[in-house]
């Protein structure tokens, strides 16, 4: 809770887990300044409510809080969202952002799916879905993705990936990793840090024994997560312990 006459500044920190009638994550009266970090599964009230005063989100994850992820009191409140990832709301008709012209926009955010928020899909690098067309960040669950907080970590493929301003690009990330990594600063409190080419990774492989005795074996291995048919000579095979040779 930020009162009337109070600021408050939030930097890489995650607010989760809390219960309130309004604004279980953070509800604010005063003054609010957000970066590099997370606000998530909190129940009933919804993730943030900005009342009163101003709001500034840097490169923010609101993300899976119960009824809705944003909501600032028109003609009261002011928040305004610079590469902010809003998404995955969940309850009865869930809206990820609400608050008409008290929100606006400094460019390049993501919202899952919109409620009267005054952002437009396409303008000022703005990605933003509705309840017919939503925008999927392609998040993981609330864990450990390095650093000392918990974190939604974006995976490979997500369109928050180098979609963030390029000009405005606050480093480290949340998790304490330096921006940008593909050259380009992502949106959201978590820097995408996987491969931009993923290499093949083999997670299963045929023990040798069962190959030793084969002339011409077919092989199936899971790779990047889709099983592969690979046909190998057991000479070769054969050597490597399971799960861990290379082909």
């Amino acid at each position: 809770f930020i009162g009337a006459d109070a600021s408050m500044i939030i930097n890489r920190s995650t607010v989760d887990n809390n219960a309130a009638h309004a604004g279980a994550g953070i509800y604010s009266l005063g003054d609010l300044a957000v970066t590099n970090s997370t606000v998530s599964m909190n129940t009933v009230g919804g993730g943030v409510q900005i009342i009163g005063g101003t709001a500034s989100l840097l490169n923010v994850t609101i993300a899976a809080n119960q009824s809705m992820g944003l909501f600032a009191n028109n003609g009261s409140a002011t928040a305004t969202l610079q590469n902010t990832l809003i998404s995955d709301s969940y309850g009865t008709s869930p809206l990820d952002c609400n608050g008409a012209s008290a929100v606006t926009s400094g460019g390049y955010n993501l919202i899952g799916i919109n409620g009267n928020c005054s952002l437009t899909n396409g303008v000022s690098g703005d990605l933003v879905g509705s309840a017919s067309a939503p925008v999927n960040p392609r998040l993981g669950p609330l864990a450990l993705n390095g650093g000392t907080t918990r974190t939604h970590a974006i995976a490979q493929g997500s369109p928050a990936i180098n979609a963030g301003d390029p000009l405005t690009c606050p480093s480290p990330d949340q998790t304490g990793l330096a921006r940008p990594v593909y050259g380009r600063c992502d949106i959201g409190a978590v820097e995408y840090n996987g491969s931009a080419n993923p290499v093949p990774h083999i997670t299963s492989l045929v023990p040798p024994s069962v190959l030793r005795n084969c002339v011409d074996p077919t092989v199936t291995l899971t790779v990047n997560g889709q099983e592969a048919d690979v046909r190998a000579r057991a000479g070769v095979l054969g050597t490597r312990r399971a799960g861990r040779g290379a082909l």
